[in-house]
C-alpha cells in the first residue's frame, strides 16, 4: 500500500490476473494515481491477431473505466513487447504507451507519447541508484518513469522491497521535487 505522501499523479498500470485488488485500485485512485490498463490478460499483444488485439485494448479500457469511474488514457504493453502494428492499434484507444525496452528519460514535451521510455527496477537496483536518476531527471528537467512491477517481498527479480519503495518516495518529497503540475500520460 502506497505511504499517504504519495499523493502525486503516479500512473500504475493493471490488468486483471489479481496483480492488484480492487480496493488497492480505490485506494490508489484517492491518492491521485492515474490509472493505466496492462492488458485484459496479461498476454503479449504480438501473439495476437488484429481483431483480437483491439478486443484486448478495448476491453481492459473499457472494464476498467466502467468498474472505477475514471478515463484510462494509457497502456503498458505486457512484457514490454509491442512492434508497429501494435502502436497502430494501441493509437485508436490511448494517448500513450510503455513499453519496457526504452530506457532513458523523456524531454517534456514528450517526443512520442507512444515509446515513452522508462527505467525498470528490479530488486537488485540501489536505492542510490534511483536517487540519482531522479536528480538528474530533475536537474536537467527531464521526465523520468520508473517501472516496479511489484512492491513488497517476492521471490522474482522484480519484486521490489517496499521498505525501499518508501525510501525513494520520501526522498522524492523532502528533496520538493514534486510541486505544482505533475507530467502524467494524460496531460501528453
Amino acid at each position: 500500500h502506497p505511504p499517504d505522501i504519495c499523493n502525486r499523479n503516479v500512473v500504475i498500470f493493471c490488468s486483471r490476473q489479481n496483480f492488484v485488488d480492487e480496493n488497492d485500485i480505490q485506494k490508489l485512485i484517492s491518492y491521485g494515481w492515474e490509472i493505466g490498463t496492462h492488458g485484459q490478460t496479461h498476454t503479449s499483444f504480438l501473439s495476437m491477431d488484429n481483431a483480437t488485439l483491439d478486443n484486448e485494448l478495448k476491453s481492459s479500457k473499457e472494464y476498467l473505466e466502467r468498474k472505477f469511474g475514471i478515463k484510462v488514457y494509457s497502456v503498458a504493453s505486457p512484457y514490454g513487447e509491442y512492434d508497429d502494428n501494435t502502436i497502430e492499434h494501441i493509437k485508436k484507444y490511448y494517448k500513450a504507451h510503455r513499453g519496457a525496452g526504452e530506457y532513458g528519460y523523456n524531454g517534456i514535451p514528450v517526443e512520442n507519447p507512444y515509446t515513452i521510455n522508462a527505467f525498470v527496477v528490479m530488486n537488485t537496483t540501489p536505492t542510490s541508484e534511483i536517487k540519482q536518476m531522479i536528480d538528474y531527471a530533475h536537474k536537467y528537467k527531464q521526465w523520468l518513469v520508473l517501472v516496479f512491477h511489484k512492491i513488497g517481498d517476492g521471490d522474482t527479480e522484480y519484486s521490489y522491497p517496499e521498505k525501499d519503495f518508501r525510501e525513494i518516495v520520501e526522498y522524492v518529497h523532502i528533496k520538493g521535487y514534486i510541486q505544482g503540475n505533475v507530467v502524467s500520460n494524460s496531460d501528453i
